[in-house]
């Protein structure tokens, strides 16, 4: 016999599952009573998002109920500091890994697509994948320093931009290889692309010459203006 919705529910839209000549599992029952019931029956049944008030999915509304989501194990404390730091946005993009995709169930698997080793989390993609460490040790050469590879991730970020002894330019390294790396990981992932060491170490030296170009000029900027301003004072 076929049985429909409407055949257990009651006149006052309740559920009645006493018309059913066999029960159901409790577990499935506890599933159907918390379906929220329509009085109207004019309307038809329809599929709705759930995290709009309309009903009607918008990048917006899957962009905040994605922000809901816990972030991976390896989510480092460090990425709000490095939004406040004074260098050009791209260098301060987010990593979209494939353990992060993975976790919030996007991809179907967590492994590095380049060397199929590990799972690619932020750090093995920006230091510990075998191709990752051939740009850095290159990058650092003659003097790489062991303990370079060694630290955690939050550890990592923090002694190459925060530390005490890190410079703007040691700083801007840092952010231009970590950008270089991740670049020439999307080309080889996405486009089927492969950049070279040394192309990417070419391309690490000009970005580092434009950006210390760039924070040259601000500060010409800057003791222009405070030149300018003593002169106002002078009068």
């Amino acid at each position: 016999m076929t049985v429909t919705v409407s055949t257990i529910l009651s006149t006052d839209f309740h559920w009645d599952f006493h018309v059913l000549c066999t029960p159901l599992p409790s577990d499935i029952r506890a599933q159907i009573v918390v379906v929220p019931l329509s009085r109207a029956n004019c309307i038809s049944d329809r599929l709705v998002w759930g995290e709009s008030s309309s009903g009607a999915y918008s990048s917006r509304s899957g962009y905040a109920f994605i922000s809901q989501v816990p972030h991976p194990p390896d989510s480092s404390k460090c990425w709000k500091q490095l939004c406040q730091l004074p260098v050009p946005a791209k260098l301060k993009d987010c990593l979209l890994t494939n353990a992060f995709h993975f976790h919030r169930g996007i991809a179907t698997s967590p492994m590095c697509a380049r060397c199929t080793l590990f799972p690619e989390t932020t750090l093995h993609l920006l230091r510990d994948c075998i191709w990752s460490r051939d740009v850095w040790t290159r990058l650092h050469a003659p003097n790489v320093d062991p303990s370079f590879f060694a630290a955690s991730l939050d550890d990592w970020v923090a002694a190459n931009v925060f530390a005490l002894h890190a410079t703007t330019t040691s700083m801007l390294r840092f952010l231009i290889g970590c950008w270089v790396i991740w670049c020439a990981r999307n080309k080889a992932v996405i486009n089927g692309e492969s950049l070279s060491t040394g192309t990417q170490r070419l391309w690490h030296r000009s970005l580092m010459q434009d950006c210390l170009s760039i924070q040259h000029m601000k500060h010409v900027e800057i003791v222009a203006c405070y030149g300018n301003n003593l002169e106002m004072c002078k009068v």
